[in-house]
């Protein structure tokens, strides 16, 4: 309301987690590439996110389910808008690696890819991701060997 330049936290975008970039836990990537120890909220007001899932059947009607084994590649990251300044003056730094910025921004890509088990009922289906960063933000392409497990109802997008 009136100079407040900073979105509301309801309002706000975030990155990571089972039906987003499953490289990393939920809300665990950006702004940006601060690091996310380093930030006391999370999430930001531009969101860049593309997934891409390959899916094929390999058992058919078991336990009344189709098997379905799945490789996906997901990218993207969240980032301060142009106005935000809610962060401490003494921290224009941080809030600088946080915010958007048009010639900088396909460096703060996460980009993360892996494997994954579906079981599709008729009217549900159960996600079982084994994900790995290809791109993590600190360490670079391929750089950090993590495995991260997520579980998830229906696809994830």
């Amino acid at each position: 309301y009136g100079e407040n330049k900073s979105i509301p936290l309801n309002r706000r975008f975030f990155a990571g987690g089972s039906n987003d970039i499953r490289g990393y836990a939920p809300f665990q990537l950006g702004p940006g590439s601060i690091n996310s120890n380093d930030i006391t909220i999370n999430g930001g007001e531009i969101k860049l996110l593309a997934q891409t899932e390959a899916r094929q059947t390999f058992v058919r009607d078991l336990l009344g389910a189709n098997w379905i084994a799945s490789w996906f590649v997901d990218a993207g990251n969240v980032w301060y808008g142009p106005q935000n300044d809610f962060r401490d003056r003494s921290d224009v730094d941080q809030l600088e690696q946080g915010r958007f910025k048009f010639d900088n921004f396909y460096n703060q890509i996460a980009v993360s890819s892996g494997l994954g088990l579906r079981l599709d009922w008729e009217y549900v289906v159960v996600r079982f991701d084994f994900a790995f960063r290809a791109h993590d933000l600190d360490l670079g392409w391929f750089n950090n060997r993590d495995m991260n497990f997520h579980f998830g109802i229906g696809h994830s997008f």
